[in-house]
């Protein structure tokens, strides 16, 4: 573990950033974050960063420093906001006291009292994306436990979450599997293979508005009703609606195990052009 000296929000920070596995990414690599993808994190390791502040973003960063000051007179002691690294793992702190051995995570949601956050605090508990950050933080600084605190701009609640290094591994073996990912390829055989895709792609999609544009001509024909002729048929056909059992189990049955009735799942390759190039 090292101290990296470094100011949160300065163009440095941000490119140390982008080399080194964060622990407000790590939720979102493994697949449990509301507020960003796996996709956003590859993207912004490859240097395309489209990220734009927020009202939310920008209402948290003010919010900050009143919350930590806000606690820190409230427990006596200083938590100064700090950068760390360990190999190819990073982590920047909200607070760390002196002997290194807590941290402080502030959160400032927008809805104060009324977001899931507080409430969840307010009940001594955590969310699971939450908890993957601070298990993440400590993995990297050493701390042996975070203050979690979340601030309506005027009180907080805050719990305290003990290092789980049991926990670790599956951070690190996510952050393993998807580094891999991020590097784009440029070999030959892969870039002869793309280009075919992409040629063939746009063919099928020319051919696609072709055939829509055809059927809408003999629907159009047929004047509403019946008409078939030269190998073509045009017949009108009305299905009812599907059910929404989505729907039906979250208003009706919330409390029933779906996983008993649940099919076998499958495996797919999605192959898409990528906005990026």
């Amino acid at each position: 573990m090292k101290r990296v000296q470094l100011e949160q929000g300065t163009e440095e920070w941000m490119a140390w950033r982008r080399n080194k596995a964060m622990a407000s990414e790590s939720a979102a690599i493994m697949g449990v974050s509301p507020y960003q993808s796996a996709e956003k994190i590859r993207k912004l390791k490859r240097g395309i960063d489209n990220t734009y502040v927020t009202d939310a973003m920008r209402y948290g960063t003010d919010e900050e420093p009143r919350a930590r000051e806000a606690y820190e007179s409230a427990v006596g002691e200083p938590f100064v906001p700090a950068c760390f690294e360990d190999g190819d793992f990073g982590a920047s702190v909200d607070g760390i006291d002196m002997a290194g051995e807590t941290l402080l995570e502030i959160k400032c949601p927008v809805k104060g009292k009324e977001s899931e956050r507080w409430q969840t605090v307010a009940d001594d508990g955590i969310a699971e994306y939450d908890y993957i950050q601070v298990q993440h933080q400590m993995m990297v600084t050493g701390a042996k436990q975070t203050r979690f605190l979340v601030w309506n701009g005027s009180e907080y609640v805050v719990t305290t979450v003990p290092a789980n290094p049991d926990f670790w591994q599956k951070i690190r073996d996510a952050w393993d599997a998807f580094w891999p990912t991020v590097q784009q390829r440029d070999d030959e055989e892969w870039q002869q293979a793309a280009e075919t895709f992409r040629r063939a792609k746009q063919v099928a999609e020319e051919a696609n508005a072709a055939l829509d544009e055809a059927k809408a001509n003999l629907v159009r024909l047929t004047g509403g009703g019946y008409s078939s002729g030269h190998g073509v048929e045009v017949l009108k056909v009305e299905r009812k609606g599907s059910v929404d059992w989505k729907k039906v189990q979250k208003e009706h049955l919330p409390d029933v195990d779906l996983d008993p009735y649940r099919k076998p799942g499958s495996e797919f390759y999605q192959v898409k052009e990528a906005k990026d190039g």
